[in-house]
């Protein structure tokens, strides 16, 4: 399907698609999952079993280290300067200055979004997730957009468990992610982010010659 929607925008437009967008999901409380497939009380044994599994594993690989999060229902002044202060890398890369996040997440009506900072141990700014729920099951958090300090590809592993530790206390079952940037999805992956489907993401360009091909990276 994504082959004949890749024909389909070339024939009619001549664009061609600027990278794959990959969603990716990690489930953290697995009874949900385990009752599309067995009886309620097996279920609920065997998410148990999941669930302290994955803690293990999780604290196993370090935990959340030093870093600790905070959620705010605005955007925070030092979500623009993290953004502006950090190397943006070889990737196509949006625009994150305060103007461009309020504008996209505080002043959108129709959602209410929240965002995550992670700090260090002396409260600097090491990363943030703007989130919201999953629009078909609301016990999915979504993760629209985030940034580190690096850029990008430089996302740590203390940064997506802290993210996922602040899921799990507010009760959502799992933490869903789109990227279409291949380096940046290298830590979403060792921490247990599953990718369930991809489409490509197409441009039009009006300079031929800026196109980029299959693969490069957009965030």
């Amino acid at each position: 399907r994504v082959g004949e929607a890749e024909d389909s925008f070339k024939l009619l437009f001549g664009g061609a698609p600027a990278c794959y967008m990959r969603r990716r999901v990690k489930v953290l409380r697995h009874a949900k999952y385990a009752a599309r497939r067995l009886p309620p009380a097996l279920a609920d044994m065997a998410g148990g079993i999941a669930d302290a599994v994955a803690r293990i594993g999780g604290g196993l690989r370090g935990g959340t280290g030093p870093f600790t999060g905070r959620w705010t229902d605005q955007v925070d002044p030092g979500m623009a300067a993290l953004w502006q202060a950090s190397q943006t890398g070889p990737s196509w890369n949006a625009a994150r200055d305060e103007a461009m996040l309020r504008w996209r997440f505080d002043r959108l009506p129709s959602s209410r979004r929240r965002h995550l900072l992670v700090e260090n141990a002396r409260g600097h700014l090491q990363a943030w997730f703007a989130c919201d729920s999953n629009f078909f099951d609301p016990e999915i958090l979504v993760v629209e957009d985030f940034w580190c300090e690096g850029g990008p590809d430089a996302i740590d592993a203390f940064a997506v468990r802290v993210l996922c530790r602040e899921a799990a206390a507010l009760g959502f079952c799992a933490v869903e992610i789109r990227s279409g940037a291949p380096d940046t999805a290298r830590a979403w992956i060792r921490e247990g982010f599953v990718e369930r489907n991809k489409y490509p993401v197409f441009m039009a360009w009006l300079n031929a010659s800026l196109a980029p091909g299959h693969g490069d990276a957009l965030h």
